[in-house]
């Protein structure tokens, strides 16, 4: 019997390397996006040349390059830190401790804290005792005043010219906003009736005092602003935002208020009057403002579907007209704005974003990220759930 012809054609050798080339290519690129997504890298919304420029392939060795200072401490649910000036400051229950760039100690101050509150604005620094009653004001590392209030401290703020807001729990009402100078006298106290004011804060000039009220006597809860000028006027300017709650508002600078609700972002002239706004069909995560150029917002997207966290960084002009837009693959979870950097912060990674939308850095961590604040434009604070981290932001 005869064996049927097999007229099947082998692969040539040419064929063979093709096919071999094809297949290195194909799990070389599986690789890379794989490689990328891991570190939190979106190949979509980065151009080939930012792989190239920012050296995204050689990201453990940019973070390690990039670490300027790594400080290990003991998990303490007390614990507070702050970038002020070119010290470290390290607030605990019992103790404040100023520490240089290298993390070494070079002042102490010995006070008790229930919870403290540490803030930052330019050469002045406050530490206020939420739920206690004693607040600090520091200029540089030397304790300017102290006081201790007859109520318990709900929050506090301050401005770069050292004048402290803190809203306490009141006498005759259910709240009260009481202001300092930088040398302690107090001028202005705001008693709040029968409604909360959940924040208080004065203009980057002292023209000014916003209060951020709760009204709750309504059908529904809304919010109040109250504003008192501190000039030879004294006068009191008001207004209500209907039908929603503005938790967060800010000073943009003396003449432009950044109200921040849920589904809306509202900005205010100095009479309290609507200048531009921006309905957001989804939700506010987090916002940031830089004085006189733009405001950043981190908006959950509309990609991704419903259960999504995905979230659009979105940059406004001080006009409200969109400057610039970044796309994040996670819930981000604050955001941090120093001249032209944003810095997006979802809980175990920080990316470094241009006012115009462009990827910088990003950065991952082991564990929870608490905390971020810039010394200035090269370096960033990261503060985790057990460590405190200096990165070289001009890398």
């Amino acid at each position: 019997m005869s064996v049927p012809e097999n007229n099947t054609k082998k692969p040539t050798g040419r064929l063979n390397i093709l096919l071999f080339i094809i297949l290195v290519i194909v799990i070389i690129g599986t690789s890379s996006v794989a490689y990328f997504n891991a570190n939190g890298i979106d190949i979509k919304n980065v151009t080939l040349k930012e792989l190239i420029e920012n050296k995204f392939y050689l990201r453990d060795n940019r973070e390690e390059q990039s670490i300027l200072l790594e400080i290990q401490y003991e998990i303490d649910e007390n614990i507070e830190f702050a970038a002020h000036g070119n010290f470290i400051v390290k607030c605990t229950g019992q103790k404040v401790e100023f520490l240089n760039k290298r993390g070494e100690v070079k002042r102490t101050f010995h006070a008790s804290f229930k919870k403290p509150l540490i803030k930052s604005a330019g050469d002045y620094l406050l530490i206020a005792d939420v739920k206690g009653d004693s607040i600090y004001l520091f200029k540089g590392s030397e304790k300017r005043w102290e006081k201790t209030l007859s109520n318990n401290i709900i929050n506090a703020d301050i401005n770069s010219m050292g004048h402290v807001t803190v809203v306490h729990e009141g006498d005759r009402s259910r709240t009260s906003a009481t202001t300092f100078n930088n040398e302690g006298i107090s001028y202005y106290i705001d008693n709040s009736g029968d409604e909360f004011i959940i924040s208080a804060k004065v203009s980057p000039f002292c023209k000014s005092v916003l209060s951020n009220y709760v009204i709750t006597s309504g059908i529904s809860a809304t919010s109040f602003f109250k504003l008192f000028d501190i000039g030879n006027s004294g006068e009191v300017s008001s207004t209500i935002l209907d039908n929603e709650i503005f938790p967060f508002a800010y000073y943009i600078n003396d003449d432009r208020i950044l109200a921040v609700g849920e589904s809306k972002i509202v900005v205010l002239g100095i009479d309290l009057e609507e200048k531009w706004s921006i309905p957001v069909s989804t939700e506010v995560y987090s916002v940031g403002t830089d004085e006189e150029r733009y405001v950043a917002a981190a908006i959950k997207s509309q990609s991704g579907g419903f259960f999504s966290n995905n979230t659009d960084v979105v940059v406004y002009n001080n006009s409200g007209k969109k400057i610039g837009d970044y796309h994040i693959k996670d819930k981000v979870v604050s955001l941090t704005v120093f001249n032209d950097l944003i810095v997006a912060n979802t809980g175990r990674q920080v990316y470094l974003i241009t006012s115009n939308g462009r990827l910088v850095a990003n950065y991952g961590f082991m564990s929870d990220i608490i905390k971020v604040e810039f010394f200035n434009r090269r370096e960033l604070m990261v503060v985790t759930k057990d460590s405190l981290f200096i990165l070289n932001t001009s890398n």
